[in-house]
């Protein structure tokens, strides 16, 4: 009987997929502070702000976003099951002064 060969090398761990194409104006959004750095540099700068979330990524909110300027903030993922963690909290944005919110396909 012939030996058993050995087995194959443990595969490389996967890659995180690559981000995909965002709306032009649209930054990622990797962390809640990323949401409000958005929303700050947009009121600075009298724009929109607009914000992509990876699929599958998981924000915690530790405090409230805010928005208190006359802006439309926009929130959005691919629908492949991001979330927007605000554990205990039943109020993760604070939308105040003329603010809009959208929050889309999360």
């Amino acid at each position: 009987m012939a030996p058993t060969p050995p087995p194959p090398p443990p595969l490389p761990p996967p890659k995180s997929p690559p981000l995909p194409p965002l709306v032009p104006g649209e930054a990622p959004a990797y962390s809640r502070d990323d949401i409000q750095d958005e929303i700050n540099s947009a009121m600075a700068q009298g724009r929109n702000a607009s914000v992509y979330i990876l699929p599958g990524a998981r924000l915690a909110f530790s405090i409230e976003v805010t928005c208190s300027g006359k802006i439309h903030v926009s929130v959005r993922s691919s629908g492949e099951g991001a979330t927007l963690d605000g554990g205990k909290s039943s109020k993760m944005f604070y939308v105040t002064g003329g603010c809009s919110l959208y929050l889309g396909v999360l």
